[in-house]
Formats: structure tokens, C-alpha cells, sequence
């Protein structure tokens, strides 16, 4: 990868192939079979309307080699209806939600046992999985495999919502950079796409960082 120009658009949806042209064709290949398997998994579930999007730093740095992981947004996870400006939901809804993102990794683990020589299961000790107490506590879990001499590892983040109402997991193949799956929350591909116009950082480096939230959908069903 070379020296890029930050992304020059008004719109925040950006036009196909951007994205992926901001990461190494390694990574790119990586990011395209983990979209596919991600969509097949919410088809076996008859979730729809969905959206996949690229989000994240690759997009938003002038130089996408800064950027530390590569972001994915999924997006149709919707449980309410709208009340006019109201939207409410109940506990159980956030636990069928976060049982729909821990199907998804137990899933790919799964996958990734088959062939691995070695592998392990990432609990306990490791202190980047448990966050805190709550009903949740204890749900975060991870993977560890290795292959003809390359390693991945899955680890999920199951036990408290991020900054943007949503869970996920993170996949590190060696050589490349994280892909970091985020589940977004009980919206629908409208609604979220309407939000990211309202999604401002303060704390950006005008120099570096652009403030609008810019995305490309890699995959729509």
C-alpha cells in the first residue's frame, strides 16, 4: 500500500470499491470471506432487510496504513417498533441479540477448528476478556489455531455494548491486521445509515482524521 489522499466526498456512503482499494489485497480477501460467511449465517436465520458495510478508520484516516484494525458494521438486527421519536425494548431482546452474535462466533469457530493442527481456547486468565460484572459477565471467549504455520485467533465481545450499540468479535489472521465484526443493535439498514449522518468526533487530528463517519456497503440482502 502506498500514500493515500484522505477520502474526498460530500456523501458518507462511498461508491464501490473504496474501501477495499484503502487495504492489501490480503487483507481484502479476508475482509470478502468474512462478509460472505457473515450473510450466510443471518440467511440461515431469515434475518432481513441487512446490510454489511466497510466503516472505520480505514475509511476516515488521509493514510489507511494507520489505521490499526479493519471495521465491519452488520446491520438488520431490528426488535422494536418505532413510537414516533420513542424507541424502546425489553432485557430479553438484548439477550436475543447477544445470543444471535455468540451463534455467529461459535460458528466460525467451528470452521476454523477443522484442519488446525493446534488450537486452544482463549479463557480465564486472560484479562482482555472478562469487562466487568453484569448479566453478562463471562460471555466473552476466544480461539486460538494454527495451520501450515499460520495462526488466527477469534475473540468475542460479548458482555458490554461499544460506543456505537453493538457487539462483535475480532479476527487476527497472522500477517494482516484485525477485522473487527461489529453487530449493530436494534436498527434497521435505513436507520443506521440515517445515524451515521449524525456521528460527530471531537477528538480528531484535523490533519489525519476526517470527522464524518463515511462507510461503503459491501454487501445488501
Amino acid at each position: 500500500m502506498g500514500n493515500y489522499a484522505t477520502v474526498n466526498s460530500s456523501e458518507l456512503e462511498l461508491t464501490a470499491g473504496t474501501f477495499y482499494g484503502r487495504i492489501t489485497p490480503a487483507e481484502a480477501d479476508m475482509v470478502r470471506a468474512t462478509v460472505d460467511d457473515v450473510a450466510g449465517y443471518l440467511k440461515r436465520l431469515e434475518r432481513g432487510p441487512f446490510l454489511i458495510a466497510g466503516v472505520g478508520s480505514v475509511l476516515r484516516f488521509e493514510d489507511p496504513e494507520l489505521a490499526k484494525d479493519i471495521d465491519l458494521a452488520v446491520v438488520g438486527l431490528k426488535y422494536t417498533k418505532d413510537l414516533g421519536k420513542s424507541r424502546t425494548h425489553t432485557f430479553d431482546q438484548v439477550i436475543n441479540f447477544t445470543e444471535c452474535v455468540e451463534g455467529y462466533f461459535k460458528r466460525l469457530v467451528a470452521k476454523l477448528k477443522e484442519g488446525r493442527e493446534e488450537y486452544s481456547l482463549l479463557q480465564g486468565s486472560d484479562t482482555t476478556f472478562s469487562t466487568g460484572s453484569g448479566p453478562f459477565e463471562g460471555w466473552n471467549d476466544g480461539f486460538a489455531g494454527r495451520k501450515d504455520g499460520s495462526s488466527v485467533e477469534v475473540r468475542s465481545h460479548l458482555e458490554e455494548f461499544g460506543g456505537y450499540d453493538s457487539k462483535g468479535l475480532q479476527i487476527k489472521h497472522q500477517g494482516s491486521r484485525p477485522v473487527d465484526v461489529q453487530f449493530s443493535f436494534n436498527q434497521t439498514p435505513e436507520e443506521w445509515k440515517r445515524n451515521q449522518e449524525g456521528l460527530r468526533n471531537s477528538l480528531f487530528d484535523h490533519g489525519e482524521k476526517s470527522d464524518k463517519f463515511f462507510y461503503e456497503i459491501l454487501l445488501e440482502h
